[in-house]
């Protein structure tokens, strides 16, 4: 390779890195601006919980992806080439230390930390359901097996492709520069997102079917007056197809671009993909709370001065 050639390699190498780096500080950005704007939510609704089920997922789907970008961004932001001349120029250490931090990093964090954040958004899918199907359990060991099978599917397509590509995640593109990068094309790292994209048409499908089954063209065109129970059922759809609508688009693109396109994509797409579920599906846990106690306010509404009529009631109210 001429020095050419080096020098334009070089240059474009750090051009992705910074792209890299930028997208994963924007994906933070939308993550930490989200958590400001339902931190009120947040409190009212799930700090003063006791322990439960909902409340688990809650927290660990809100805060997991903001502790993992925040530590991605760190990762990026310190200056990796003056760690690693430090580490080989005044203290020896191989430079085989360097790539396997490096390897870690790429292969096991933060496809780790992305991974659990898709499975703990399908636990609140299957809780959802479990939820509006009336607590029927033999359902929810239905979803939890195919849930079950299909992480093994994405988990084990995601190791293969780590196993693969040791050694093209390196931290040394050439001799002297040090840049944490994917440096060869992943080849079935696509296929990682058809799992998941079965599990969530399927918990879609059983939402659909029990939304418009129960309420039928009601849901779409709903009455002047629906009961609470009628908003919840709608905004439990609502919620989902929202979510679902999201995710086919986000995923099929991720699976198109990580077939037909370069490297470069891997650390480019990840934070922001992974931001914007991680947004959906923390507002449908926090809009089940917010819906019923608007629902519930609406029901006990207190007339205004002007119409009210002071007699005595025949029965005591019972809205707080």
């Amino acid at each position: 390779m001429t020095p050419g050639n080096l020098n334009q390699n070089l240059i474009n190498a750090y051009e992705q890195y910074t792209v890299a780096e930028q997208t994963k500080v924007a994906a933070l950005a939308v993550l930490l601006y989200d958590w400001m704007l339902t931190f009120d939510r947040e409190v009212k609704y799930f700090w003063k919980l006791e322990f439960s089920i909902p409340r688990i997922l809650y927290f660990t789907s809100r805060y997991l992806p903001i502790i993992a970008e925040l530590l991605n961004v760190v990762g990026y932001a310190i200056s990796t080439s003056a760690l690693s001349t430090v580490r080989h120029q005044k203290l020896l250490l191989p430079a085989s230390d360097d790539e396997s931090r490096c390897q870690y990093w790429l292969g096991s964090w933060t496809s780790g930390t992305h991974t659990a954040e898709i499975f703990i958004i399908q636990m609140i899918l299957s809780y959802r359901i479990y939820a509006v199907y009336e607590c029927n359990r033999r359902l929810l060991i239905y979803l939890s097996i195919l849930l079950l099978c299909t992480s093994t599917a994405a988990t084990a397509t995601l190791s293969m492709q780590v196993q693969a590509t040791k050694g093209t995640l390196t931290n040394e593109p050439a001799p002297g520069i040090y840049i944490c990068d994917v440096t060869a094309k992943l080849k079935f790292i696509w296929a990682y997102w058809i799992p998941i994209l079965i599990f969530e048409s399927v918990v879609f499908a059983l939402m659909a079917h029990k939304a418009l089954n129960q309420w039928g063209v009601r849901l779409l065109q709903p009455k002047a007056s629906p009961s609470i129970g009628e908003k919840m059922v709608a905004i439990l759809f609502y919620d989902s197809f929202i979510y679902f609508v999201s995710v086919l688009v986000v995923f099929t693109t991720l699976t198109f671009l990580f077939r037909y396109t370069s490297e470069n994509v891997f650390n480019t797409a990840h934070g922001p993909s992974f931001a914007i579920i991680s947004v959906l599906a923390n507002r449908m846990l926090l809009n089940l709370p917010a819906t019923y106690e608007l629902a519930h306010r609406d029901e006990c509404n207190v007339p205004t001065l002007q119409t009210m009529k002071f007699e005595r009631p025949d029965e005591p109210m019972h809205c707080h």
